[in-house]
């Protein structure tokens, strides 16, 4: 197979991760707007007007930014686009499967009635199968905030030796939280009436952006490489 044939992920996803990297810029620029008219005000001057007007319009125009990439990547990797969807169903059912056992096992070890969560419904083994990548996603994105790509890689190694996940899935599902998560940041400094406060929160977006622009090129080749841990 060619490089077109099997694009790497940072092919795979190029418009994301282009569009990711011009949020990072953009966040820049929404604070500088704030920053530095107080830089250049002088030192007796109360009440310096500044702008704010980028911090507002990023966390409207980001989701769709966002959005607009995604499909963008899609229609150029149609291909890749529909081995993911049979990779997916194969996959999917795997873990209904696992989560099916697992209920069976659970409805036999309590009395007629009970809930392992006490009031709170147990989840389908369709909903847990469903919900799997996002949790594995939020414990593989835990490991490498906390500066341990080691057990971030174990986690990964862990997930996709059952064939229940693959390595892309689990990949795409935590680069799809962090730029949630982003989004979610955005909003929240447009909701902050205080300026200087609304600039610290749209920088502290751009971490997540950052993530998810390592997660989207990451190498798969050599990602799980035994040598990695």
């Amino acid at each position: 197979m060619t490089e077109l044939d099997s694009p790497a992920r940072r092919r795979r996803h190029a418009r994301v991760i282009a569009t990711a990297v011009q949020l990072v810029v953009d966040c820049g620029i929404a604070a500088q707007r704030v920053y530095d008219p107080i830089a250049l005000a002088s030192p007796t001057t109360d009440g310096v007007p500044v702008r704010r007007d980028l911090i507002d319009s990023l966390a409207e125009a980001a989701p769709r930014r966002l959005d607009q990439a995604s499909e963008e990547d899609k229609e150029r990797w149609p291909r890749e686009v529909e081995q993911e969807g049979a990779e997916g169903l194969t996959t999917f059912r795997r873990r209904c499967a696992t989560a099916a056992a697992d209920r069976l096992l659970l409805d036999l070890q309590l009395p007629d009635g009970a809930s392992a969560l006490g009031p709170v419904p147990v989840p389908t083994p369709a909903q847990l199968a469903q919900m799997g990548p996002d949790l594995i996603a939020v414990d593989l994105i835990e490991a490498l905030d906390d500066g341990e790509p080691e057990d971030a890689l174990a986690l990964l190694r862990e997930a996709v030796t059952t064939g229940e996940y693959t390595t892309a899935q689990v990949l795409d599902a935590a680069m799809n939280t962090c730029l949630t998560a982003a989004c979610l940041t955005l909003c929240q400094a447009a909701e902050t009436s205080d300026p200087s406060m609304a600039a610290e929160t749209v920088l502290m977006a751009t971490r997540s952006l950052s993530r998810a622009v390592m997660l989207a090129s990451a190498d798969l080749d050599g990602l799980l490489a035994a040598d990695h841990v």
